[in-house]
């Protein structure tokens, strides 16, 4: 091999970007014009304020919009979302969007049925000459007076509808491209079935959006032949990626998380699905893991750093699992990385440049462990947090063993954590640096992605290869260190280096399959997702029976005396500006509320009691009177728009009050508290007695 140039020649394959027609949306907030397209007005429908904008609101009786435009024309595959109000004493039968082809009965409807006990479902239409399909259950009610997203998709063959993000029906229908035509708001194109209630907005996307898009939340497939990091929005560090055929599975650091080390599975390196959780014993903060299969079982190391510091792992005979208890290797290191020597021996590579071997079983060391590489010195003058050389991944590849690792501290300045590699022919060595360290750093304060670093490389479906990392957002520090991916290349003299892209631009998709990118936050607690999405801060085995699902309620059993010791639920967003909402219902001694919460030092929100509401702000507590009606329930909100966060209360759900204390919380992470977590949603019930929690909803904007 050839090392002599520092500039051999990089292959880079450039996939072809596909343009396709933009989201309409349509603001209903006046009754002159809608997207540009004169309105022709029947009745005296009325523009309204409402607590997130301006809508129109229809009597039921005559009032309607029409516009002599058909969005859905041409439209092979298509999304329509409308944010409305349904009203009380409305008819049976309201259509509320229609959209139909000139000249034919070729249609597409969204329309409503009310039901018993102030409530509704939905009834979607479509119809294309012979062929048509109704979708509507009836046992599938929404309160009616409390703002909903209705949505209907197809994409080619299938016919969909969802409520707040929820599917609910689903069928095949030969329906084709509408020609253009006409669309009436409020009312059939014939002036019956009026509808009564308010719609803030209607959006038309031509692709079939899934249920995390339909909430707003960032997607990194554009749906067009390209991609935009991150991958993993949020708090997904320390990525460690396993190619298994043509199936890739990730796993990240889910330090205070339990259950933890949730497994996604993608068939494309940018669409991902959860799995499911690997850890359920807690073991103590989990750091960076290594996912690894060995002759047909799945492995993944940690490090465990409570009550001590060690190395653990679990295994599985199917990803799915069941997985083991986790097994202590009594290791006091970090970041453990596991490779196979030429006759099959096992070894974990740890932090600062150790190496130790293990027996056949992957489950027990069986030697002593050895420092065998002493990392790349940076230049001096670099700002970084510290040396800190971890995270060893370690990838063969012809005759040589590669190393990709970290090192300038994970966090702290944004210049300092950086990818590094060296190669080496033999596990103990000697390791030689690249010629292109740093192969990943941020340069400067003024980029969009600080902090990259703790790389993994892992090759494309197409035979390209790729590195995995994460980093920290400029101006969103705490949303946590997210998954970023780019594009790798190997060199002529047998090293690998970055193409050069800009992260903040689209790019090529790698090939592969798409599945459904992740899923959506919002939860009417009708099935259990513990562990996929909600999971206890600093959770114990007891907290295994604090929770079960009862009536369409999460039930937890109150704990501790504050949020900083009632291991809250929580979850990962990635989101920079989102609205949680939730209806509470608490036991007498209870104390519940709904959180923005980073750890027990720092959290925000508010909470209530018997007696009192609670003030939750820097991860402390105010106790304050509370208002004159209120029980033992009610509708929490938070609104964190961009660190600015506002919280409100409800009775009913229907009339809201702000609180009136407004709080910033953009410094609400590692490098002001430590821990390397997130700013995340989360509920909380402490004291005595049981709370129950419902319909929680989630939306970004």
């Amino acid at each position: 091999m050839n090392f002599g140039s520092l500039c051999g020649s990089l292959l880079i394959v450039l996939l072809p970007v596909v343009a396709t027609a933009q989201t309409v949306v349509w603001k209903l907030d006046n009754l002159t014009s809608i997207g540009g397209h004169p309105v022709t007005v029947a009745g005296t429908p009325r523009v309204v304020e409402t607590d997130s904008g301006k809508a129109i609101e229809f009597n039921g009786v005559s009032d309607g919009l029409f516009l002599d435009v058909n969005p859905l024309a041409g439209l092979e595959r298509f999304t329509v979302e409308i944010d409305f109000q349904p009203a009380a004493e409305g008819a049976e039968e309201q259509r509320f969007v229609h959209f139909q082809e000139a000249a034919t009965e070729n249609r597409a409807v969204v329309e409503l049925r009310t039901l018993p006990n102030a409530s509704w479902c939905l009834d979607s239409y479509l119809r294309y000459e012979s062929a048509s399909l109704t979708l509507i259950d009836r046992n599938a009610p929404h309160p009616i007076s409390r703002w909903h997203t209705a949505a209907l998709t197809f994409d080619g063959k299938t016919m969909a509808h969802y409520v707040d993000g929820k599917l609910e029906q689903s069928g095949d229908v030969a329906f084709k491209p509408l020609a253009a035509g006409r669309t009436s708001i409020g009312v059939r194109q014939n002036r019956v079935s009026w509808f009564k209630g308010r719609i803030r907005q209607v959006r038309i996307t031509p692709r079939v959006l899934s249920s995390a898009q339909l909430e707003g939340q960032r997607q990194p497939d554009l749906g067009d032949g390209t991609f935009m990091n991150p991958i993993m929005a949020g708090d997904h560090p320390d990525p460690s990626i396993l190619k298994d055929g043509d199936d890739y599975y990730m796993t990240f650091s889910s330090f205070d998380a339990y259950p933890g080390l949730v497994i996604w599975h993608s068939r494309d390196l940018i669409n991902w699905q959860p799995v499911g959780p690997a850890l359920f014993k807690n073991v103590g903060s989990v750091w960076a893991p290594e996912l690894v299969k060995h002759k047909g079982r799945y492995y993944i190391y940690f490090p465990g750093i409570a009550p001590y510091r060690s190395i653990y792992v679990v295994w599985a005979d199917n990803i799915r699992g069941p997985w083991s208890d986790p097994i202590d290797l009594k290791l006091n290191r970090i970041d453990p990385g596991h490779a196979v020597g030429p006759d099959g021996s096992r070894y974990l590579f740890l932090s600062a440049g150790n190496v130790v071997p293990l027996d056949d079983s992957g489950l027990k060391t069986s030697g002593e462990m050895k420092k065998i590489y002493d990392g790349w010195k940076y230049p001096e003058d670099w700002i970084v947090e510290g040396f800190a050389q971890e995270g060893p991944k370690i990838l063969r590849r012809g005759d040589y063993y590669y190393m990709v690792l970290a090192e300038g501290g994970t966090a702290g300045p944004p210049t300092g954590h950086m990818v590094v590699a060296a190669l080496s022919k033999t596990i103990d060595g000697p390791w030689e640096n690249s010629p292109y360290n740093p192969i990943v750093r941020t340069q400067s304060a003024s980029e969009h992605w600080w902090s990259k670093g703790h790389g993994t490389l892992i090759e494309g479906p197409r035979g390209t290869w790729y590195i995995v990392y994460h980093a920290y957002e400029n101006g969103f520090y705490n949303l946590g260190r997210q998954t970023l991916i780019e594009p790798m290349a190997w060199t002529d003299d047998g090293w690998f280096r970055t193409t050069g892209v800009e992260l903040t631009q689209p790019l090529p998709m790698p090939g592969g399959t798409a599945v459904t990118h992740g899923f959506p936050y919002s939860d009417n607690f009708s099935t259990d997702r513990m562990g996929v999405q909600w999971s206890f801060y600093k959770g114990s085995d007891a907290d295994r029976d604090r929770y079960r699902f009862e009536n369409g309620s999460l039930v937890l059993k109150a704990k501790g005396t504050t949020p900083a010791d009632s291991s809250p639920l929580w979850f990962v967003t990635g989101d920079h500006a989102y609205e949680i909402e939730v209806e509470i219902d608490a036991d007498a001694g209870a104390t519940a509320g709904l959180l923005l919460f980073y750890s027990s030092r720092l959290y925000a929100g508010l909470g209530f009691s018997a007696t009192n509401f609670i003030m939750h702000r820097y991860g402390s507590e105010r106790v304050l009177a509370k208002p004159n009606g209120i029980g033992r329930s009610l509708h929490l909100r938070i609104r964190n728009d961009r660190h600015i966060v506002t919280i409100y209360y409800s009775l009913d759900g229907l009339k809201w009050n702000r609180f009136d204390t407004a709080m910033e919380v953009s410094g609400y992470h590692h490098n002001t508290a430590y821990d390397f977590l997130s700013l995340r949603p989360a509920l909380y019930a402490a004291g005595s007695g049981e709370v129950r929690f419902r319909n929680f909803r989630y939306r970004a904007f």
